[in-house]
């Protein structure tokens, strides 16, 4: 059989160097975090509601923290998710758990991201509704997933 220039394979592939690739970036701003929220703080100006510039950067560095672990907790879900489709093990109950904890990142993320919203910048509110809707999309394929075990489910009970 001709080998095509792209293909299944190749495409997970991709996928597992990308979020591999994501992953290290992320490791590396947790790493650099200090340098990140100064910058940050100096470009916003700081927080809009009234705290001390000290509070301001605890605050923003808690968020950001938090924000950086959900990335790499969700980060491997992904992975985990990708290595069962490499696997063959698409229809299963371990990519319903992965698609759910995947979503529950992004619904964290959205939430952290309001709060980044409120407390800093008013133009956090379209990363905040991209996650959101992240994970929308994710509990819509995951709820499709979930469905589709249940028939493999009974369908294997019928042979």
């Amino acid at each position: 059989m001709k080998e095509t220039l792209w293909n299944s394979k190749r495409s997970i592939n991709l996928t597992k160097f990308c979020i591999l690739a994501l992953m290290l970036v992320s490791v590396i701003m947790m790493f650099c975090g200090k340098y990140l929220i100064s910058g940050f703080l100096s470009m916003t100006g700081g927080a809009k509601i009234n705290i001390s510039k000290e509070f301001s950067f605890y605050i923003i560095t808690f968020i950001s923290y938090m924000l950086g672990i959900i990335a790499l907790l969700t980060l491997f879900c992904m992975l985990r998710f990708t290595i069962n489709l490499e696997k063959d093990l698409v229809f299963v109950p371990q990519n319903i758990k992965w698609l759910r904890f995947i979503s529950y990142g992004c619904l964290s993320a959205g939430l952290l991201l309001i709060i980044t919203t409120i407390v800093y910048h008013k133009l956090y509110i379209a990363l905040s509704l991209a996650a959101l809707f992240m994970m929308l999309i994710v509990r819509v394929i995951k709820n499709a997933f979930e469905q589709a075990v249940k028939m493999k489910e009974e369908l294997d009970l019928t042979i």
